[in-house]
């Protein structure tokens, strides 16, 4: 069992072959650990201390003597108040996390005063080998933020990442299922669990994570209609419950009237399923039009898969 300590968020636990094990947090709320064995609690406990210790100092420094590392984490400190105040989504903090880490890793230990525009040109050489142009773009974005924000606070006299404006990365035109492809889409997923799923995103335009975000309390059968106002996201793996992307994406669509027995086979499909996995004690409640496996969250990520297997059939 995991022993809490103060003040950091670190802690160490006992194995069962009697040894220690102690993790420190990489930064708050990241769920990213640095783990170590020790031999006895006290050895674990002395290194969180020292961490604990290190982490102080580093944050004692201020001006252009900190490192780059430092300052990210400060940053990220700053858009971490942001998501407690509703003002920016856990998964944008998580994602600028995830790619700042790989300038951490490379440039990290430069103090900021000393970094130059072929530091950065060289890192991201190295990054873009490994990542995707876009995200090396992102990446490259998000320092230059980061330190334009140094330089207004006066650590810096300049900034040293270079931001080309005005150059997008070339973009290959969306290749779009003609007419018939569509038809045979459907007629691979029919009598599916997700035959629904795909008549919705192909009737109503629906994205990935609305589809997976769906209520049965979302379809008013009266009405005839279908309200979006929650998504899943995708967040490393795990779906989360979002909402939309803009506030414009949170509507009030028609159901055509074709669709309304196939919903209402769906449903009773559903109770079954539901009735059955309860019954084995497989089951978790949900209110999803479209549950995973034993009632959880569905993923996207899921929904793109196979929707491949069904292209490919």
């Amino acid at each position: 069992m995991a022993k809490r300590r103060t003040p950091g968020s670190g802690y160490a636990r006992q194995e069962k072959n009697g040894t220690w094990t102690a993790l420190y947090p990489k930064h708050p709320a990241s769920g990213y650990y640095v783990k170590r064995g020790f031999a006895t609690e006290a050895a674990a406990a002395r290194w969180l201390a020292e961490l604990d210790a290190r982490k102080v100092a580093r944050y004692d420094i201020a001006g252009g003597e900190q490192t780059l590392e430092t300052l990210i984490d400060r940053w990220l400190d700053r858009q971490e108040q942001r998501v407690k105040a509703g003002k920016l989504k856990r998964r944008s903090w998580n994602d600028y996390d995830f790619k700042l880490g790989y300038a951490r890793d490379l440039l990290g230990h430069h103090r900021i005063s000393s970094l130059m525009p072929d530091h950065i040109d060289d890192a991201m050489a190295i990054i873009g080998r490994a990542l995707a142009e876009t995200t090396t773009r992102q990446i490259r974005a998000l320092l230059h933020r980061i330190l334009e924000d140094a330089r207004r606070r006066r650590y810096i006299e300049s900034n040293p990442v270079i931001v080309e404006r005005g150059i997008a990365a070339a973009r290959q035109a969306p290749k779009r299922l003609t007419m018939t492809e569509t038809r045979a889409v459907l007629r691979a997923a029919q009598g599916s669990f997700y035959e629904l799923a795909w008549w919705l995103v192909f009737t109503l335009g629906l994205r990935a994570g609305e589809v997976c975000g769906l209520r049965r309390s979302d379809i008013d059968f009266d009405a005839r209609t279908v309200r979006i106002e929650e998504t899943i996201a995708d967040d490393r793996g795990n779906p989360v419950t979002s909402t939309p992307k803009t506030k414009n994406s949170i509507r009030l669509l028609p159901l055509p009237a074709a669709l309304v027995p196939m919903v209402e086979h769906h449903l009773a499909w559903l109770d079954r399923r539901a009735k059955e996995g309860i019954r084995r004690g497989q089951w978790q409640a949900s209110a999803r039009l479209f549950p995973g496996r034993g009632g959880k969250p569905f993923n996207t990520t899921s929904l793109y898969h196979q929707l491949q297997r069904l292209c490919d059939r």
